[in-house]
């Protein structure tokens, strides 16, 4: 037992001076005269993690638990391999068993902090990392943690103080520079972002994610050719990284290499955006085989526009000889029930019919190949119930303006890249001004722009607009639709209608680049931003425009 105490303490020598092999090598001499040394075991536990291997680890903690069920080391490495593994809800667990035998334990009450944050429950990871950080203002991982919550609750300009304090305790810290990255380019400073990202890296050549978010930078820059190079930089490093595959497919679709572009779309599901609104049902996915005679469930995913530009695929379903069921958000469900090809369309919350396969909407352009040239663009797709516009042709009554003109300057709040594609209502006032009858297209308004926007004529319906079939009554009495990138733009797309799309400098994969047409939607014309956040090049080139047709 002694010899094993002294091949320990060289072990551990060898682990703080960095050898981390020598160390891995000492600490299996020491199980093999002490199989239950119950700091070999920890000590193995973490090196196997540093590799990225949870589950050898979660190993080295149960068989040190089996030993010592009260060590609260092994329970907080036992956290960390469930962490690691995915088991965000188990990883809490762990680290409060950890705390509730050791309250002094600083690893484990900052990894509990950690998995609050996974858990996405920010204001309380928050909370957690306050009273290690009043105990020790020295502890840089604490600061990271406590900048991460703050970033993912939106409180930015907190968030930046919290990565400097732990980059002032820590300097190598690549997780605080890869953390302030993400501030300052969702705040718009995308080259310091870079920086930032750059230094993450070089601190961690293996940081995946920093690789990823770098890309995402480069991309808000429209430099394509670099994010591509960083996100397959992260898919070196980690070949199921979903984030960076999905980023990357976005690339290729912007871009419009819609070959490879639509398969590699289907990473979406595992991405952390959109994991949590994967679907599972008994019935298998569509991907393209014979499906005549059966009953097929095209379910919407994400946002009311996605539904909108990608429900024109039903048709094509329907002409493979199957019986397709829609499954569309409650705010559609009128509007398509009589969308050509659906034999019914259910909401959200209706239940399912039997069904023999399913197939997710943004799942068709890859079932059916679609290239940039293929896209079936026929308007109007979408048709409305001939008494909706006339209904309200008879709200709106006789014209007072040269033309009606419908706009849409913001879209929901929520949206991960409002910051984005919405612009200040005071951005529009050139637009006021030239005689026009204005109304706002929008079902969500703020108090503000309503103040600002009502004594300068705009037009307002949101009270009306009980679902989509409003809107797209209200836009059959509209002129010209003008729109940032939000569901109003693709319904009026959808409809046929004359549409003007007010675009970011970096845009959604949807509009492509380069060019003032879409090819998704014949009626639209598109305005786009020439540099990052130049709303006014966009509303001057709208203005002129707008003079031009009178």
């Amino acid at each position: 037992m002694n010899a094993a105490k002294a091949i320990l303490n060289e072990a551990m020598a060898c682990h703080n001076a960095g050898d981390i092999s020598r160390a891995e090598t000492l600490y299996y001499a020491v199980l093999e005269q002490d199989p239950g040394n119950l700091a070999a075991l920890v000590y193995l536990g973490a090196i196997v993690l540093g590799r990225g291997d949870g589950a050898a680890a979660m190993s080295y903690a149960d068989r040190a638990l089996a030993h010592d069920p009260g060590h609260a080391p092994a329970w907080n490495i036992k956290g960390l391999a469930a962490a690691r593994l995915g088991q965000a809800r188990a990883a809490l667990e762990y680290y409060e068993r950890a705390l509730r035998l050791d309250p002094g334990s600083f690893d484990a009450a900052a990894n509990r902090a950690a998995a609050l944050l996974s858990l996405r429950n920010f204001d309380e990871a928050v909370k957690a990392c306050q009273p290690l950080l009043r105990a020790r203002p020295d502890f840089a991982a604490a600061h990271c943690i406590l900048g991460n919550a703050l970033y993912e609750s939106g409180r930015l300009e907190e968030a930046i103080p919290s990565f400097d304090a732990a980059l002032a305790h820590a300097p190598r810290m690549a997780e605080a520079h890869n953390g302030r990255g993400n501030v300052l380019r969702r705040i718009g400073r995308i080259e310091e972002a870079i920086v930032g990202y750059s230094a993450a890296i070089a601190c961690n050549p293996s940081f995946a994610e920093a690789y990823n978010n770098r890309g995402v930078a480069w991309q808000f820059l429209r430099r394509y050719e670099d994010a591509v190079a960083d996100y397959d930089a992260a898919i070196a490093i980690s070949p199921d990284n979903a984030d960076a595959h999905w980023n990357r497919a976005l690339v290729l679709l912007l871009r419009g290499d819609y070959e490879n572009g639509w398969p590699a779309y289907e990473w979406r599901w595992k991405s952390s955006a959109l994991r949590h609104m994967a679907r599972t049902f008994a019935a298998p996915q569509w991907r393209g085989e014979d499906i005549t005679g059966k009953t097929i469930l095209i379910h919407a995913e994400q946002g009311l526009g996605d539904t909108l530009q990608f429900c024109r695929y039903v048709p094509l379903v329907a002409a493979r000889g199957a019986r397709v069921v829609v499954q569309v958000h409650r705010a559609l469900s009128n509007l398509l029930k009589k969308l050509d090809g659906a034999a019914q369309v259910i909401s959200a919350q209706d239940a399912i019919p039997p069904i023999d396969v399913h197939c997710p909407l943004l799942s068709l352009p890859a079932v059916f190949q679609t290239t940039v040239d293929t896209i079936p663009a026929q308007v109007p797709y979408i048709k409305v119930d001939p008494m909706v516009p006339i209904l309200w042709s008879a709200r709106l009554g006789p014209r007072r303006g040269r033309r009606r003109i419908g706009l849409v300057w913001a879209g929901r709040p929520d949206h991960h890249n409002d910051h984005n594609r919405s612009l200040p209502v005071e951005k529009i006032a050139p637009w006021l001004e030239l005689g026009f009858e204005v109304h706002c297209l929008q079902k969500e308004v703020k108090y503000a722009d309503r103040v600002w926007a009502t004594p300068r004529g705009v037009i307002f319906h949101d009270h009306e607009l009980i679902d989509m079939t409003d809107t797209a009554g209200l836009i059959a009495n509209i002129d010209l639709v003008i729109s940032v990138d939000t569901a109003p733009a693709h319904l009026a797309g959808a409809c046929g209608r004359p549409t003007w799309v007010l675009l970011p400098f970096a845009p959604d994969f949807r509009w492509l680049t380069d060019r003032d047409d879409s090819p998704w939607y014949p009626t639209a014309r598109l305005f786009r931003q020439d540099a990052p956040g130049d709303w006014a090049g966009v509303i001057s080139a709208v203005a002129d425009q707008l003079r031009a047709i009178g």
